[in-house]
């Protein structure tokens, strides 16, 4: 689907009160994992969501999505994917596609919150005074979040096994060999981003 700037989404501005967007993504159809992703963004105050409780601390009824944003050009050739936001069309990157269709799957086996905090989407990226205030609460956002879903990428079953095969040597004080470490080398040359915000 080729869609231009003026038939992508258009962000709806917060009312009194509201500070947050959430996505929420409906389930696919079929059983074909790669459905295009169909969502919704819901405007709500952080302050005022509905609090869960998880081992033994108060947290919010959403949860809060960390992925490898990849390489950003100021022409938006990196939004390469669409997936479908309130009926409209959303650009965004194919790595954070293949993040929600992942996050889709497992989520009907963790039955967990509905919402989720994505800040390629939650936050309007072409609005820096909205990027600007949102930032300063980031750090609250993750932190009040039921849990903060971290996506690796597309790793194959083998170097998941590693990774967690040193996650749990960890707990138990057994050293991970050097074909565990080089999983881990994999993850960390992943391309991270880090949402840069001029004041």
């Amino acid at each position: 689907m080729d869609v231009s700037d003026s038939d992508c989404y258009r962000y709806k501005r917060f009312k009194p009160g509201e500070n947050i967007r959430l996505l929420e993504i409906e389930d696919a159809v079929g059983d074909d994992t790669n459905e295009t992703i169909i969502s919704h963004l819901r405007h709500a105050c952080l302050e005022k969501l509905d609090d869960v409780f998880m081992q033994g601390s108060r947290k919010k009824a959403y949860e809060a999505l960390s992925y490898a944003w990849g390489p950003t050009y100021p022409d938006d050739s990196h939004l390469s994917d669409i997936i479908v936001c309130d009926g409209e069309p959303l650009k965004v990157t194919a790595h954070l596609n293949l993040c929600l269709k992942a996050y889709r799957e497992t989520r009907k086996r963790r039955q967990v919150s509905k919402y989720l905090w994505v800040d390629a989407i939650c936050i309007n990226q072409r609005k820096l005074s909205e990027k600007n205030a949102h930032v300063q609460r980031m750090d609250r956002v993750y932190h009040e979040a039921q849990c903060t879903v971290i996506y690796l990428g597309d790793l194959d079953s083998h170097s998941l096994e590693r990774l967690r095969r040193t996650l749990a040597g960890s707990r138990t004080g057994t050293a991970p060999t050097l074909d565990d470490w080089l999983v881990w080398r994999e993850v960390l040359d992943m391309t991270w981003y880090v949402n840069p915000c001029k004041a």
